[in-house]
């Protein structure tokens, strides 16, 4: 397994040292976590096409006063379960 060297400063090393000790991992560990979702991407390529894809003149606020014109007081809105 390929190795890293970092150079932290003594804050950067404290709040890495307490965030390990509270996770119960290593500090090689948690930086690797934390480097692998810096690096993934947060959206999937199949969302990130649909993107932009929303067919309708309207602007977002016209979108929005149209719902809230239908919208129904708490008290009579469907519950979710």
């Amino acid at each position: 397994m390929p190795q890293l060297t970092i150079y932290l400063d003594d804050e950067t090393t404290h709040l890495l040292d307490a965030a390990a000790k509270q996770e119960g991992v290593s500090r090689s560990s948690l930086a690797a976590e934390a480097i692998r979702r810096r690096l993934t991407p947060r959206f999937s390529e199949e969302w990130l096409a649909n993107l932009g894809s929303w067919e309708d003149e309207r602007t977002p606020e016209e979108i929005l006063a149209e719902i809230r014109q239908h919208d129904l007081p708490q008290h009579e809105r469907e519950q979710l379960v």
